[in-house]
């Protein structure tokens, strides 16, 4: 089972880009199935994104220290799960990953990383998993929405 959080879902990000929603249960989680795909993130190379006020780009081995700025917030690590790894083990996954099953950007605005958008596809499956992460500093201006965006763009 493939869950959206509701922070990515805002403006109807995955109703019209995914297709049919089901409501999972009432704390705001969601299945995404997607519609037959246009193609299911084609090539296997890095890339970065770009949206009117975002980059999103691979993780380096060098974003431990920004994304802890944030990450170490206790109010941001209340929506994550108690088993979601610490911040050097989570930027250590997300370099390097095998860019034709999953992609992960960091999240930047005006050069600072403020978050990070997720995007695997399970063709096999015919299922889709999204997530965002945003700094509490940041949240309310719809960058997980802009991020979101441009990753299912990139991807279908």
């Amino acid at each position: 089972m493939n869950v959206i959080g509701p922070a990515c879902l805002r403006a109807g990000v995955a109703a019209t880009e995914f297709g049919d929603l089901h409501e999972a249960d009432k704390r705001d989680k969601f299945i995404a199935r997607p519609r037959a795909a246009r193609r299911l993130m084609g090539d296997d190379e890095s890339q970065d994104l770009h949206t009117e006020r975002l980059h999103l780009r691979p993780f380096r081995r060098g974003d431990a220290r920004a994304v802890a700025r944030y990450a170490n917030d206790d109010e941001y690590r209340r929506y994550l799960s108690p088993t979601h790894p610490g911040t050097e083990e989570f930027v250590a996954h997300n370099v390097g990953l095998d860019w034709s099953v999953e992609r992960s950007w960091v999240i930047t605005l005006d050069g600072e990383i403020v978050g990070s958008v997720f995007l695997g596809i399970n063709a096999e499956d015919d299922a889709a998993e999204l997530s965002c992460l945003v700094a509490r500093d940041f949240w309310g201006r719809e960058i997980g929405v802009e991020a979101s965006r441009a990753a299912i763009a990139h991807a279908f």
